[in-house]
């Protein structure tokens, strides 16, 4: 490992939530690592219109960790993650969202798991809930760990989530930037962290899913509305994951969209609940045209 390199960065793109960034912060300043590991945070805000500059700037001055500050003038989350991957010393990349706390072994976690395992390329985490008045989204919570290779990827059920999830760096290099079109602030949906796992599978990797690198996500959605809002985006972003790589004649994809939507069609007595929110097949059957007809539009427009 040269001078100027580290053995892990973890990257964070965070946009107008500067409570939660100082929570999360404080989180990784608690983090217990052996004597000698090299680790920095890299920290894009996302044309942030409140604290969160501040914060940033006050919590570096005083951290026990090496912490890189940016500015992202182009909203949208993946926006944020490119700048900050393209910046990024670390051997293993690791990638949180601004209100993640992360277990006080975490970053150890990320990096014992890529040093006894040479193979390792893409491993993610279990993700609990911070408060359990929060419904129960955006969490995995199996105790069980499993290995998923192309012929088990699922774009509905992915293995890993994107906000706890690490790669070995010169790999996730290898598979390109994250696309800026489907992520958080995109005007069509999200699905930034399908798209990056679908070529990381795609490329023959292994996706590992381990349980014992656990966050909390205190991600405060209770409502129906927010649920409602959520779901959207993620329906309307696999939408355009499907668009996107039918375009590129993925007949993989093709065979996906193809049963998702035969299955939504099918009729069914009772809608599907999630959490508090109970949505029905055809609005999610609409969402995922919405994602796809919107990709087309804004994305292709700039091919």
């Amino acid at each position: 490992m040269s001078a100027d390199s580290f053995n892990l960065s973890v990257v964070v793109s965070t946009y107008n939530r500067a409570a939660d960034l100082r929570r999360m912060l404080d989180a990784l300043a608690r983090s217990r690592t052996e004597a000698g590991l090299r680790w920095e945070v890299l920290v894009a805000d996302n044309a942030s219109s409140d604290d969160t500059a501040a914060v940033l700037q006050e919590f570096a001055a005083t951290a026990p960790i090496t912490v890189v500050g940016l500015y992202e003038p182009r909203r949208g989350k993946a926006h944020g993650l490119n700048q900050a991957l393209g910046l990024a010393r670390g051997e293993c990349i690791a990638f949180i969202d601004d209100d993640i706390l992360v277990a006080d072994d975490w970053v150890a976690t990320v990096v014992a798991h890529f040093r006894a395992h040479p193979a390792s390329n893409c491993i993610g985490g279990r993700v609990e809930l911070h408060d359990v008045r929060d419904a129960p989204v955006t969490i995995k919570r199996s105790l069980q760990g499993s290995r998923t290779d192309l012929a088990g990827f699922s774009p509905d059920n992915i293995p890993i989530i994107g906000c706890n999830m690490a790669f070995r760096a010169d790999w996730l290099r290898q598979l390109g930037r994250f696309d800026t079109d489907i992520g958080p602030g995109s005007v069509i949906g999200v699905a930034e962290d399908l798209d990056i796992l679908y070529r990381a599978v795609r490329a023959g990797g292994l996706i590992e899913y381990v349980p014992g690198l656990l966050v909390q996500h205190n991600h405060g959605r209770r409502s129906e509305d927010q649920l409602r809002a959520v779901y959207a985006g993620y329906y309307a972003g696999r939408g355009a994951f499907y668009a996107k790589y039918i375009l590129r004649r993925d007949a993989l994809v093709l065979r996906w969209a193809y049963w998702e939507a035969l299955k939504l069609l099918r009729p069914r007595p009772e809608p599907l609940r999630l959490g508090l929110y109970r949505r029905s097949r055809l609005h999610t059957l609409l969402q995922l045209g919405r994602g796809a007809l919107r990709y087309l539009r804004f994305a292709q427009n700039r091919a």
